[in-house]
């Protein structure tokens, strides 16, 4: 059976750096790491340099990541396919050329540690009213920013559909966030007047008052606790449960999916497992 297109064009790329790099360790490296990338393609019945795109390629890295790789090695793997990219290229080949213009990963950044399964129930269990229990969810499992709970009202909300509607974020593009079966309930056991949904003494929530009661909440139970934190969890949760690096990075508003990638490395499956067990139970 002959070779798939695209690993054809890749060991044609392998061969003429071959004949500048002789036997370096740049050669042998990059022998080495398009080896791993066309066994992964196998796995996903990619057969043509033209179908390698930025879609398959997070796909590629996510699974990178769960194996231990580090950013910074996964953006040494991102410079060699875009030379072999330009290389295809030049030589007339099909491809995508959107591959180009991937960013590499952030790397050295420190993230808020995520709350396991015992932590999130006990933040819960202390809040002090079903209003705060609210916005508390909105973060943990819908991943929303403090700015955006701060600014949402109920005409934002479809509870039939489970959807809410963020209009604007960040001076992101607007985005469709879905509900889990708590944070509907939770929404539906809120008197549902006109204007913003959470107010305090009848104005909207400040970032200030959100931040410091997630910090008195966290004195109470034991651990320091953020919004990004609650945000950085649900990403990790939902990553954890299967959900698609893209389909993360579209729900969070996140302008680019490699922001998103940095969440990827924190993987617990059984933390993942209970959380979404007990959360759809009442």
């Amino acid at each position: 059976m002959n070779p798939p297109e695209c690993e054809i064009y890749i060991l044609n790329y392998v061969n003429h750096r071959a004949r500048s790099w002789r036997e370096t360790d740049r050669l042998i490296q990059t022998r080495s790491l398009l080896a791993t990338l066309m066994a992964f393609l196998r796995t996903v019945n990619v057969t043509r340099l033209a179908d390698l795109t930025p879609r398959v390629w997070f796909a590629y890295v996510q699974e990178r990541i769960k194996a231990g790789i580090k950013p910074s090695s996964l953006n040494t793997e991102l410079k060699v396919v875009q030379s072999l990219i330009r290389f295809a290229s030049e030589n007339n080949i099909p491809v995508c050329r959107m591959m180009l213009e991937v960013h590499p990963l952030k790397t050295g950044e420190a993230l808020p540690k995520d709350l396991n399964m015992g932590q999130v129930k006990a933040l819960l269990n202390a809040a002090r009213n079903k209003t705060e229990e609210a916005w508390i969810l909105l973060m943990l499992h819908c991943g929303l920013r403090t700015c955006e709970i701060r600014a949402l009202r109920w005409e934002d909300v479809d509870l039939q559909k489970r959807v809410i509607y963020i209009r604007e974020s960040k001076g992101l593009q607007s985005r469709a966030v879905f509900l889990s079966l708590p944070v509907k309930e939770a929404l539906e056991g809120l008197p549902q007047n006109h204007g913003f949904i959470f107010t305090y003494r009848n104005e909207s929530l400040s970032r200030r008052y959100c931040q410091s009661r997630l910090s008195t909440l966290g004195r109470q139970v034991g651990f320091h606790v953020t919004p990004h934190q609650l945000r950085h969890t649900c990403a990790t949760m939902l990553l954890n449960a299967g959900m698609s690096i893209l389909g993360v990075q579209r729900l969070l508003g996140h302008k680019y999916v490699e922001t998103t990638l940095r969440y990827a490395r924190l993987y617990d499956v059984t933390v993942v497992r209970d959380f979404w067990k007990v959360s759809d139970v009442k």
